[in-house]
């Protein structure tokens, strides 16, 4: 009688804790596998981000060129056009001068 009780508890009592220490492990190992698919992932999205901000800043950095050569170009037309201005100021106020002195001696004769 006592066999049969330590038979029908017994063993499914050890099947039980083989069971469960088996689906432990599997268990932990999905779990870890899990985990490590996540870590990838990250991984995986960090990247693809650093890589689009390198990217980014590269084309910033063309862009940012780009205009510094526009603004240089711009500076010497400035500079051209500036003194072509003054030079046609300078002619400007010789005529004016010498119209000035003959309007003067026109009134004064």
């Amino acid at each position: 009688m006592i066999d049969n009780v330590l038979v029908l508890i017994v063993a499914p009592a050890v099947t039980a804790l083989i069971t469960y220490l088996v689906t432990r492990r599997k268990y932990n190992a999905e779990a870890k596998d899990v985990e490590l698919d996540n870590v990838a992932e990250a991984i995986k999205i960090w990247r693809e981000t650093a890589e689009s901000l390198a990217q980014e800043y590269r084309d910033k950095l063309t862009e940012k060129d780009s205009i510094i050569e526009e603004l240089r170009d711009l500076m010497l037309q400035y500079k051209q056009n500036h003194q072509k201005v003054l030079k046609k100021l300078t002619a400007l106020e010789k005529d004016y001068n010498a119209l000035s002195k003959k309007y003067n001696e026109l009134i004064n004769d």
